[in-house]
């Protein structure tokens, strides 16, 4: 069966479908008894023309190789026939397989698919590293691959996610984002399996644990820096970003996402084998300390114990911060964060709540910026950094009855689409410098309380 008599098949099931359904409604809006007979009898007859055309399609599939199934399913997936299947493409697919599977998640599924069985690192698959795909499936499905090409065919021609024109557009839209994302999730495989990241990560772990805790971490950066204090800050950060399971030490897995992010700070023109290389040669040597670095790391060690008893009553940035929704919460705290220095102080808050609060009234927002400053703050130095933020962003979703993760996906979708109005900035930008003061002096005399 060629692919067009497979697309004929199925274009002719999907007309029958839709014009059964409309012969429905005007049967429902019949006036006499005529039309009521005459519109049954057409509804019969397209029920009976799309039974007869997935019977015919079944037929026709059963008699194709293994090779001309897999050829006829590569085609249908890749939706622009460049011969290759992106994430995005993909995606579609595993929704026709699933139906109970949301968008975001077969974005999700797919990236890491991609990532997983993509050979050559272009971020796509081909034909053999599609096939080494669909013979995984068959181990979790325990089917044949017969019948697995014929669901999948089946399903994908039958669905209604390759004809959703909304989610095709959000696709288009974020397909360069998601090739991104492949291709970050394969540099991380990579270096998992890197003897090296196995060497540096045993270098870390001084007490030979099989994990690294703060002091460790701190250390060991320390000796690539030469800088205690801003060893210590970073190495809270990593704690706070990429502890998931909430132990006060990184794995062995957590350790690499924070070498990765190491690595991403370095200049374009410095690859990873040097800056591995670099980083291993400077944690095999020996860490020589001041006294005064050597106060400063114990005093660091008992601030981060709690800063990091604190964050047990404040773990809804646990949900922030999983494997999955640590990298949008980062890419909506950049989109506000418009100075980039690290912080939201209220004018960026200010704007960023704008954008998503288009029918409230501005002093409404006004308000809100104010509570939240006072709220999340803990430093009182009238800024949110990206642990405030992110608290911020869960006890928000929690008042307002919102599913965190669809919350965080329409404020970045929202951020990046949309500007504010000129006069927006302006009101903002004139009444900033005053609310700040006043958020200093409530704080300042909460203290005295």
């Amino acid at each position: 069966m060629s692919e067009p008599t497979t697309k004929k098949a199925a274009a002719t099931r999907r007309a029958s479908s839709v014009a059964a359904a409309s012969s429905m409604k005007k049967k429902a809006a019949a006036q006499s008894t005529s039309d009521f007979v005459k519109f049954s009898k057409f509804v019969l007859q397209m029920q009976m023309l799309e039974l007869q055309s997935q019977l015919d399609l079944l037929d026709e599939l059963s008699k194709m190789s293994d090779d001309e199934k897999l050829e006829t399913l590569f085609s249908l997936i890749d939706r622009d026939g460049d011969g290759k299947i992106d994430a995005r493409e993909l995606a579609q697919g595993l929704r026709s397989l699933d139906e109970d599977l949301a968008f975001g998640e077969s974005l999700e599924a797919a990236v890491a698919s991609v990532a997983t069985f993509d050979t050559d690192a272009d971020a796509k698959l081909d034909k053999a590293e599609f096939k080494k795909f669909l013979e995984e499936l068959l181990g979790a499905l325990d089917c044949t691959f017969h019948e697995l090409s014929e669901l999948l065919v089946m399903q994908v021609l039958s669905s209604d996610s390759f004809a959703n024109p909304l989610e095709e557009a959000i696709g288009d839209m974020i397909s360069e984002p998601l090739d991104e994302a492949v291709m970050e999730a394969e540099i991380f495989r990579t270096a998992l399996t890197d003897e090296r990241m196995v060497a540096l990560f045993t270098l870390f772990d001084v007490n030979n644990d099989n994990a690294v805790e703060f002091k460790e971490v701190a250390l060991g950066l320390y000796k690539m820096t030469d800088d205690m204090e801003e060893s210590s800050r970073a190495a809270l950060a990593a704690l706070l970003m990429y502890d998931e399971d909430e132990n006060k030490t990184l794995d062995y897995v957590e350790f690499t996402k924070l070498v990765l992010n190491v690595i991403s700070t370095a200049p374009d023109d410095v690859s990873f084998d040097e800056m591995i290389d670099d980083m291993l040669k400077a944690a095999a040597m020996p860490a020589v300390m001041s006294e005064e670095d050597l106060a400063m790391l114990v005093v660091a060690d008992e601030m981060q114990k709690a800063v990091m008893e604190l964050e047990e009553t404040a773990r809804e940035i646990a949900e922030v911060v999983d494997a999955v929704q640590y990298g949008r919460m980062q890419r909506l705290f950049d989109l506000w964060d418009l100075d980039h220095d690290g912080s939201i102080d209220f004018s960026e808050l200010a704007l960023g709540m704008r954008k998503f609060q288009e029918a409230k009234d501005m002093e409404d927002t006004i308000a809100e910026t104010v509570a939240a400053m006072l709220t999340f703050d803990e430093n009182d130095d009238q800024k949110l950094d990206r642990v405030e933020f992110a608290v911020f962003l869960a006890k928000y979703a929690q008042a307002a009855e919102i599913d965190l993760h669809e919350l965080i996906d329409f404020m970045v979708v929202a951020s990046a689409l949309k500007d504010n109005s000129e006069a927006e900035k302006a009101y903002i930008k004139r009444i900033g410098a005053e609310a700040s003061e006043e958020i200093k002096a409530i704080e300042a005399k909460l203290k005295e309380m």
